[in-house]
């Protein structure tokens, strides 16, 4: 299949409202096989489930199609549950891009889901390449941190979220992240770049969004 990730694992912090969602919308807009974990159903991309056993014919159904598109809105009540089984099955589907909202929800250092951290490890060998976005950084524990192939970091004001990101970025990137408006972030790959960046969304025609990002 063709979905070929440009990036194994991405990471993205921000803020409530700082334009993170937006920034994801945008990177998955080209995506071939995409399915969506969103707890909030903010996304609306192709095929909408919202319960486990909607969810799980789409992708049953959908598994060989080049172009499956599926947005998972969980409504039940063991969501980390769900989490861990859909995790599974994705890893055996492969050949796709997963983008996880709020995933400092279910990926903790205390509760690391076995199914997500087979996931994690075996991306490159599947093809699987993993969107997490969450508020604070501090939410995404260390050892996922340490396998993301890039970080996208909006603005970060609390004292927890701006120490840790001190433990790799330089205290002046820390400071200007702290100091951040809408819509900035700065882009740190794993060969230690770093880039700053920002980006004003455009609506034509309406529902459908164009990114321009300027360094």
């Amino acid at each position: 299949m063709e979905n070929q990730p440009t990036s194994a694992i991405q990471l993205i912090f921000g803020r409530r409202g700082c334009g993170k969602t937006t920034l994801a919308k945008t990177l998955i807009a080209e995506k071939k096989r995409l399915v969506i974990f969103d707890p909030h159903s903010e996304y609306q991309q192709g095929l909408i489930a919202h319960n486990f056993s909607e969810f799980s014919q789409l992708l049953l159904k959908e598994r060989f199609n080049p172009y499956m598109k599926i947005t998972y809105c969980p409504d039940e009540e063991d969501i980390n549950y769900i989490f861990y089984v859909t995790c599974k099955m994705i890893y055996e589907v492969g050949d796709l891009t997963f983008l996880i909202e709020e995933i400092g929800r279910f990926v903790t250092a205390i509760s690391f889901p076995k199914s997500f951290d087979r996931l994690v490890r075996a991306s490159r060998h599947k093809n699987i390449e993993i969107i997490g976005i969450t508020q604070r950084a501090t939410d995404i524990p260390r050892i996922l941190r340490s396998q993301a192939t890039k970080i996208i970091t909006f603005q970060q004001i609390e004292s927890g979220d701006l120490k840790y990101l001190k433990a790799f970025l330089e205290v002046d990137d820390v400071n200007r992240i702290r100091g951040f408006n809408k819509f900035e972030f700065l882009e740190y790959l794993d060969t230690g770049q770093k880039t700053y960046k920002t980006f004003k969304p455009n609506f034509n025609p309406p529902n459908k969004q164009k990114l321009s990002i300027n360094s």
